[in-house]
């Protein structure tokens, strides 16, 4: 359904199937596909997929190590009220990452 409702330009189904491909839940896992599934739901505007590509351009996962570009997306989430990407943003203001 996932996959379906993806295909058709919803950015919430978007999201979950990247966090399918991210840990391999139902699906074999796979960075690179969960990460182009974030980038297509962030051009959409989704703060869940901005939060979930800022963790891994935070960890490096699927992709170079990117802390600016996590502070980026962080900033974005947060500017729409996603609860998750203020934590994150905290926590990286906190250590001085970013």
């Amino acid at each position: 359904m996932y996959r379906r409702a993806a295909s058709l330009g919803n950015a919430d189904a978007m999201v979950k199937l990247g966090i399918c491909f991210e840990n391999g839940e139902g699906i074999a896992k796979d960075m690179k596909k969960a990460i182009e599934l974030f980038e297509r739901a962030v051009s959409l505007g989704n703060a869940d997929a901005m939060c979930n590509l800022g963790n891994c351009c935070e960890k490096g996962e699927g992709e170079v190590k990117d802390e600016k570009r996590a502070i980026g997306l962080y900033k974005r989430a947060v500017s729409l009220g996603n609860a998750a990407a203020m934590v994150n943003l905290a926590i990286c203001y906190e250590n001085g990452e970013g």
